[in-house]
């Protein structure tokens, strides 16, 4: 651990600005274990360890790293969020739910994660409300024909945009593979 003035967030790494006299540790964990052991992550000073199930409506997380133990299960719950700089490592067993309306951000595209990210969106539709609705999925290979209830005829259609033509049309199998891809559902 090295003791710096403060910690700011240039191009996706934690580094040293001398403009400030706080005093945070750089490279220091921190570990929840039904509480933090070394503070809050609260100014991405610190990587935070799940060590036992954790849910950001008990506190927002911003870290500099995050890793979720195996079995952990590390909720990301609704109007919180957790933003992390640089790598998120969820150990084999260990899981990281994003619930409808929460955030989830990282700051350094280029991070090396591992591990799966579940992500719940609560979205009503009903006999009475046959129209179209836009979404996008915040991730790769989401087949969107699949996101409600996992049956492909529960949702008749998928469109994208096609911008050369300014028109919409039937979504493909590439078109999944696509992160951040928007679609009329």
């Amino acid at each position: 651990n090295q003791v710096l003035n403060i910690v700011s967030v240039s191009n996706g790494t934690c580094v040293n600005s001398e403009t400030s006299s706080t005093t945070v540790i750089v490279g220091a964990v921190t570990t929840w274990k039904g509480k933090w052991d070394n503070g809050d992550p609260d100014n991405y000073n610190l990587t935070a360890v799940i060590a036992s199930n954790y849910k950001t409506s008990q506190g927002n997380i911003k870290a500099c790293n995050c890793s979720v133990n195996p079995g952990v299960t590390l909720t990301i719950s609704g109007s919180t969020e957790m933003v992390i700089v640089n790598s998120i490592n969820i150990a084999e067993n260990g899981k990281i739910i994003v619930e409808s309306d929460g955030n989830l951000s990282q700051i350094n595209d280029d991070a090396n994660n591992t591990g799966e990210i579940y992500v719940r969106r609560e979205h009503t539709l009903s006999d009475d409300r046959r129209e179209y609705n836009f979404l996008s999925s915040p991730v790769k290979d989401q087949n969107m024909k699949l996101i409600f209830g996992g049956v492909s005829t529960n949702i008749p259609f998928v469109t994208v945009l096609n911008e050369s033509k300014n028109s919409f049309v039937n979504a493909t199998t590439a078109d999944w593979g696509k992160a951040a891809r928007g679609y009329a559902v």
